[in-house]
């Protein structure tokens, strides 16, 4: 018990280098885990490292530094971020769209004609606006797929809803609720 209290407070990353690459690692204690687990995550490009609580940070160097091609492999898979600003280009329902400011008020239109996304507005307010377009136009096409689905199975949905999972394209509960992600 002393030992514990004494014990310094462990870093919240560690670096290892792999190829002439440098990888930062967040470290995970946790109390429930039962083995080093190496995460990458799609979302962030964030590496993480779980380990049990009475794992040395000696043994997470060695697995990490073990894992290194690993880890290289999936940042390297992972697709390169796109910013939501003036001259970016998206892809919306397959083509891709540049984002063009646009003065005055109102609502993001896409016009497919110019493959061009006009977004009206503050230019700081911008990654907003393009992301509520975004989740508009999935949930309009969302809803009209659900509804052709819903119509072939002879089934009528309680709730279509988007969320920003991590993880799920989507899920449906026993009481007809439908749940997916956006993106």
């Amino acid at each position: 018990m002393t030992r514990a209290l004494l014990r310094r407070p462990d870093p919240d990353h560690i670096e290892i280098a792999h190829d002439g690459q440098t990888f930062r690692i967040a470290i995970l204690r946790r109390p429930t885990a039962r083995r080093l687990t190496l995460r990458v995550s799609s979302a962030t490009g964030t590496v993480v490292l779980t380990l049990p609580t009475r794992s040395s940070l000696a043994t997470a160097q060695k697995f990490a530094q073990s894992h290194g091609g690993w880890i290289a492999t999936r940042l390297a898979k992972l697709p390169e971020r796109v910013p939501f600003a003036e001259d970016s280009v998206i892809p919306l329902r397959g083509l891709p769209h540049r984002i063009v400011a646009r003065e005055g008020r109102g609502m993001a239109e896409a016009d497919p004609a110019s493959a061009t996304l006009a977004v009206p507005g503050d230019p700081a307010h911008m990654p907003r606006r393009v992301r509520e377009f975004l989740m508009r136009e999935a949930r309009r096409d969302l809803s009209q797929s659900v509804a052709v689905y819903a119509t072939r199975l002879g089934q009528r949905p309680a709730r279509v809803t988007l969320r920003d999972t991590r993880s799920r394209w989507g899920s449906c509960t026993a009481r007809g609720e439908l749940n997916f992600s956006w993106r």
